[in-house]
């Protein structure tokens, strides 16, 4: 008949069943050590400044400076914390947090490592890379910005003698 003989079929099953389950936690293991190098070099790329051009994302509930990370994003990493269902973010301290609103409040704490997934990890690169854009065309703007003000600074030094 060419069936395979149900005992077979028990033993591949459980084979495949612990074939997937150690893959998944590898996988998770090196995703949630993957997402907190990620965190200690973003920290460590501000060089104790904060990821700047980052939105309020907890208004009016909250001030929340962040970049949202996942799937499904209305408004990219600028999309709002959701009512109800908790969300992981990219905090401006480089930090990886979960944030809510409920009962009229934000909600945002520091994401522990269980509740990190192994989906998590391509939405923090992109997360991070979107962030660091932002912070260093903030910065771009930011420095121009003060190099014209020590260039006018210079110019009426000169002209009142100073």
């Amino acid at each position: 008949m060419g069936a395979i003989a149900l005992d077979t079929l028990f033993d591949r099953a459980r084979d495949a069943s612990v074939k997937v389950m150690t893959e998944r936690d590898d996988a998770r293991s090196r995703a949630v050590a993957a997402i907190r190098a990620i965190e200690q070099k973003l920290q460590e790329a501000v060089a104790g400044d904060v990821l700047r051009g980052l939105r309020d994302l907890g208004k009016p509930y909250g001030t929340f400076h962040a970049a949202a990370v996942g799937r499904n994003l209305s408004h990219g990493i600028d999309t709002r914390v959701p009512w109800g269902k908790r969300g992981l973010y990219l905090t401006k301290d480089g930090e990886f947090w979960m944030a809510v609103l409920e009962d009229g409040q934000l909600h945002a704490r520091a994401v522990a490592d269980d509740e990190l997934r192994v989906e998590d990890l391509e939405h923090v690169v992109e997360a991070a890379r979107a962030a660091l854009a932002q912070h260093v065309a903030s910065c771009d703007r930011t420095a121009a910005s003060y190099g014209r003000a020590a260039a006018l600074a210079a110019r009426l030094a000169r002209a009142i003698g100073g």
